[in-house]
């Protein structure tokens, strides 16, 4: 995927200017399988944290398969249900990514849940293995710099080779500082300890709520445990069935159709800030022509080209609430100042100042390169050459594919397309957003399509994600499903 994952087909990467597979990191070997073996995962200790939480760890296996291999502990919080004596049970939830913390979430926006299920839910958050503060973590380069400022369109054999450089150098440093923790990121791994958790948690059954790559979460856990769900929400579905191509297209035209409307919008509103003579399209296109050719100051650390600016603009096209902070970036940095789209950027850089980054874009790459299909280098020239033609800004390849880690990633790929039915589930509900850039929306029709007791629930919208305030009906009726477990009808469409 473009944005969760650096590691989709369409940013990947030969380094000679043949048509070539790329050679795989000398320590590449096969990963264990997530298979299972008899585990005892030990009661949770809960310990008052962080004023009105509370915190508790659990430890659970590296390896399901093989145990004796090593442990993995993972930091877990709760936001206790408001009416004890009503309460439900645990409302396990991840917020996406992957690589983002879900104890982060719970602290920070536990309060998107409404009040009804705040009241008879107990809402816990962990942070999945690899992330945040699992130990071990993953944690490969302090300056990320040089990687997330490569240009995404190399004009050049040389710049191709030098993205290459800078992608192996990332993958080699996570190969030499968390060797120890990426053979066993794959996310049939994490489901697993998502199971562990509620059997530590005295639940029953599994009430979950995953948004974005948590549902694919979601989606793998009712593949190997659908006796042991009572309600899973899976909001901005993933679909495991599809190809990395099939995946790339979705996602970069799915962003190149909300660039399009944001600057649709922008061209109808004379006082949008981009306006620039009622063609922003136009200058949109200018704006990335002049900034490959001479980037705009950043922070006086790092300039802002192509790729910054990029994910500067991708990240305001998750929410139309965003765009007219998008069209002021652009007009600035229009000016010669891109310090606004650098700003933006870091949502999904994690840079937080000069050289300095937080470890969730490495951990979601990390975690991406085993989950994600790999594609020769024939495959990744004949996927770019119909990105070019469906989505010309976001998919403009340059000369070629360059500047993916997975391609030197010390580890294979897990990950094969697989359809998930989770025979004998109860209904699942599947929610999608019709402008939805991130996680397109035909994914989620796809997705409950393919379960055997799947219910799509539609958002009409621009935007990633549903559940939270944005919409009345959808809230109702996911809140109705949580608790009372009563899906809405199938093929529900909300505005």
């Amino acid at each position: 995927m473009l944005v969760f994952s650096a590691c989709s087909g369409d940013n990947a990467a030969d380094p000679t200017p043949t048509p070539t597979s790329p050679t795989p990191a000398a320590t590449a070997s096969p990963p264990p399988s997530p298979t299972t073996a008899p585990v005892v995962i030990a009661p949770l200790e809960w310990e008052s944290c962080h004023e009105s939480f509370e915190c508790a760890e659990i430890t659970v296996p590296l390896d399901y398969a093989d145990p004796a291999v090593g442990n993995v502990t993972l930091p877990l919080i709760r936001r206790l249900a408001m009416e004890t004596d009503n309460r439900i049970g645990s409302l396990l939830v991840n917020p996406g990514g992957p690589g983002v913390s879900g104890v982060d979430f719970v602290r920070n926006a536990s309060t998107l849940y409404s009040e009804d299920v705040r009241a008879r839910f107990d809402i816990v958050g962990w942070d999945p293995r690899g992330v945040g503060g699992s130990a071990p973590a993953v944690n490969c380069l302090e300056d990320l710099d040089p990687f997330v400022s490569a240009d995404p369109s190399p004009d050049s054999i040389a710049e191709q080779q030098a993205q290459d450089a800078v992608a192996k150098d990332f993958a080699d440093a996570c190969a030499a500082e968390s060797g120890d923790i990426i053979p066993y990121l794959a996310t049939e791994y994490t489901a697993r300890d998502m199971d562990a958790i509620r059997e530590a948690l005295g639940d029953e059954k599994l009430t979950y709520f995953g948004y974005s790559y948590g549902t694919f979460l979601g989606a793998i856990y009712a593949d190997l445990f659908p006796d042991r769900i009572r309600a899973l929400v899976l909001d901005a579905a993933v679909d495991p069935s599809i190809t990395a191509q099939e995946d790339a297209k979705n996602q970069v035209v799915g962003f190149e159709t909300s660039l399009n409307a944001f600057l649709t919008a922008c061209e109808a509103e004379p006082d949008c800030a981009f306006h620039y003579a009622d063609n922003p399209a136009a200058a949109y296109d200018a704006l990335m022509l002049s900034l490959d050719a001479k980037p705009a100051y950043g922070d006086g650390t790092i300039e802002v080209g192509v790729a910054i600016a990029e994910l500067g603009v991708l990240s305001a096209l998750y929410s139309e609430a965003q765009w007219p902070a998008l069209a002021e970036a652009l007009a600035a940095a229009e000016a010669g100042d891109g310090s606004a789209l650098l700003e933006m950027s870091t949502f999904i850089t994690g840079r937080y100042g000069a050289a300095n980054y937080t470890d969730e874009l490495e951990q979601r790459i990390a975690i991406s390169c085993v989950d994600s299909q790999r594609l020769t280098y024939d495959e990744k020239v004949a996927l770019q050459a119909e990105l070019a033609i469906l989505a010309p800004r976001f998919g403009d390849p340059g000369i070629g594919p360059a500047g993916d880690p997975c391609d030197f990633w010390p580890v294979p790929s897990l990950r094969d397309p697989k359809r998930i039915t989770a025979p004998g589930s109860p209904p699942i509900l599947v929610v999608g957003t019709t402008g939805d850039p991130a996680t397109p929306y035909q994914q989620a029709v796809s997705l409950a399509k393919q379960l055997s007791q799947g219910v799509l629930l539609t958002l009409n919208g621009e935007q990633h994600t549903a559940y939270g305030g944005v919409s009345d009906c959808i809230d109702s009726a996911v809140d109705a499903y949580l608790i009372d477990l009563v899906p809405p009808a199938d093929g529900t469409v909300c505005d």
